[in-house]
């Protein structure tokens, strides 16, 4: 099936530009990528009510998302490098 083609490519162009720079692994595949980045976004926007009842902070705050983009960003970043 077609529907992510562009984005797979785009994706795929770049993990090899990070693999001739010596940034990025080489097994890193582009669906797990996908599949990665999703759930780390995912799971918390999903649950952020309940989360920040558990956590007794509003996790919908623009620090809290800011937050959590930047352990999103780290997450793969460390998940990817060689």
């Amino acid at each position: 099936m077609q529907i992510n083609q562009s984005w797979s490519s785009i994706t795929q162009q770049l993990l090899q530009r990070g693999r001739v720079e010596g940034n990025v692994r080489e097994d890193i595949d582009v669906m797990q990528l996908n599949i990665n980045i999703s759930a780390l976004g995912f799971f918390y926007l999903i649950n952020q009510s309940t989360l920040s009842i558990i956590y007794q902070q509003d996790l919908s705050a623009k620090a809290a998302l800011d937050e959590r983009l930047r352990v999103m960003k780290e997450c793969i970043a460390a998940w990817i490098k060689p």
